[in-house]
This record gives structure tokens, sequence and C-alpha cells, in this order.
């Protein structure tokens, strides 16, 4: 049996199913398509199901939901990044708060990925992200918070000192000591993530809400970073 999979992200397995319904329609009987999602990173699996092609529904999924598709085969948001970076030969250095390390420890199980990050940090509070960085705490404190400034003065700290082509910062509401510089809002069930990607030409600053439990936050946010990283690799 003839058989594609299709991996995107960006997209709710309801949107993919309203997005892609007159295809599976036109194709009933002909084609089965199934889709699996979980933190907005999907797969849909086209598999033949009379003939012995699928090459059409493949072509008319791509052409509407295209832009979403990070790899046409079975590979992890995580598999992609590092298959990039090492096409690329790009090294990366990583400040990961707000992802817990994750992305950094997905990389380094992939042969031959490690060899293409410069640093992996985590810093879990933000004093230490104040004595790590040389920051003034008034940064925190006059923006409340977690700021684009903060992330834009990490992110360039990091530059000065590492020899990487990308320096990534992902740091959340979720830090540790942060109520200290955000009183107003240490309970809120707001959570935010903010994701920084600078390279010798400036920085990219990105914000996100995330919702659940502290393990779904730090999903949601990995995964939302691999793909904005691996979106900038594929343009540059």
């Amino acid at each position: 049996m003839e058989n594609q999979i299709l991996k995107l992200y960006g997209l709710s397995k309801e949107e993919i199913e309203n997005s892609i319904e007159d295809i599976k329609q036109k194709y009933q009987g002909k084609v089965k398509i199934s889709i699996k999602e979980k933190y907005n990173d999907s797969a849909i699996d086209i598999s033949a199901v009379l003939d012995n092609t699928i090459t059409d529904a493949v072509r008319e999924i791509m052409q509407k939901l295209g832009k979403h598709v990070y790899a046409e085969n079975n590979q992890t948001l995580y598999e992609k990044l590092a298959e990039i970076l090492m096409i690329r030969n790009k090294k990366i250095c990583l400040m990961e708060q707000a992802t817990g390390g994750i992305i950094a420890m997905n990389l380094m199980a992939i042969e031959g990925a490690s060899k293409h990050i410069v640093e992996s940090l985590v810093i879990p509070s933000v004093d230490a992200w104040l004595t790590k960085f040389d920051l003034d705490p008034r940064v925190i404190r006059e923006n409340s918070g977690i700021s684009s400034k903060l992330i834009f003065m990490i992110a360039s700290s990091m530059r000065r000192t590492s020899l990487a082509d990308y320096y990534i910062v992902a740091v959340s509401s979720d830090a540790d000591g942060l109520d200290v510089y955000n009183l107003e809002n240490s309970n809120t069930q707001n959570h935010i993530s903010l994701v920084a990607i600078g390279d010798n030409n400036g920085v990219e600053i990105y914000k996100q809400k995330t919702t659940g439990s502290v393990r779904d936050r730090i999903n949601q946010t990995a995964k939302s970073l691999c793909y904005k990283l691996i979106t900038e690799l594929k343009n540059n």
C-alpha cells in the first residue's frame, strides 16, 4: 500500500480537518487520510486504499497547507531541526528557561547534532539570569517581569561570549523568582513565553501564550521555537 506522511506545525486537528474536508470527500474510498495532533504539531497520514497512487491527494493537501509543512516524512520537529542544522552547517547557542532544556536534550540524542550546539544553558532563577548575563535588575522591574528588552539583552550577551550562528533565548512567566518583580501578575493563569532568535544581523522576538500544565507549556514553547528556527534556517 502506498503511503505518505506530512508533518505540520501551527494548526489544531480541527483546523486541519476543516481545511481538507473537501479533499477527504473527493478521494473517499480511494485514499485514507488520518490526522494526529498534539501541541499544534500534527501528522497527516495519507494512504492508498484502492489504487496505487496518492500523488493527487498529497498535492492538493500541500496546496492548502504547504506553508505549515515542515517535513514530508515522519520526522519530529527536533529531527528536522537537527537535519537542517547539519545540512546548513550552522551552530546554535541556547538559553532554555521556558523550555527546560528539552530542545538541547532532543538534539543531543540525534547522531551528529551535538556538534552544532556551542552552548546549552538552563537557568530557572531570575537572580541567576542577572548574575550570568550581568543584567541590571531594573530591566526586569521597570518592565514588570519578562520583556522584549530583557531577552534582547540576554541574546546580545550570548553573542558577545559564544561563537555561534544563532543565539536562542526562551524565558517565561513561570521563571523562579519573577514574582519579586511582577507582583501584580504573580498568581495569574495568563502564562507567557518570550523567545528570541538572534544572529549577526539582529534579533527576532516572539511572544506566545501557553496553557495547561507546566509540562504542556514547556512543550508548546519548545515546539514553537523549533518551528520558528527551522523556518529561519530555511529562509537564510
